[in-house]
């Protein structure tokens, strides 16, 4: 049996991997120039969508309890979409940077695609071991 202490350390734990990739993206947009990107279809879109879909599964996997809720879904999606918005505000304040709303679009996006992603994941893990799939909202 955990004690009341050892339970918030290891909530408190689960918060370090999302706030370590909001630190890295903070850190990316705070550069006063934006890097050359090797050019790929969608440019830097992908790489917008991409970071913030890891960053979504990480703040679901944050906020997962024992229940598989579509609340946790909806609330990573929420934190890093949210996050999204935020940072490209924080870009326009910075040399050389501006906000874009495409941007903010492929933020969202990607918030969108890696909290269903998680969702989808967790659901058919518990499917097949056969633990309850979701509580009632």
């Amino acid at each position: 049996m955990q004690t009341g202490s050892s339970r918030i350390a290891q909530r408190m734990a689960a918060w370090y991997p999302p706030v370590a990739m909001m630190t890295m993206i903070f850190m990316a947009s705070s550069l006063p120039f934006k890097t050359k990107m090797p050019h790929i279809g969608g440019g830097d879109k992908l790489l917008h969508g991409f970071a913030y879909a890891v960053l979504a599964v990480l703040c679901c996997r944050a906020l997962f309890t024992r229940n598989l809720s579509a609340y946790v879904m909806l609330g990573g999606f929420v934190i890093a979409a949210v996050y999204g918005m935020t940072d490209e505000f924080h870009q326009t304040l910075v040399p050389l940077r501006s906000g874009d709303a495409y941007d903010v679009l492929a933020d969202v996006v990607g918030s969108s695609q890696g909290a269903v992603l998680w969702y989808v994941y967790q659901y058919f893990r518990r499917r097949r071991k056969g633990e309850p799939r979701e509580r009632p909202m």
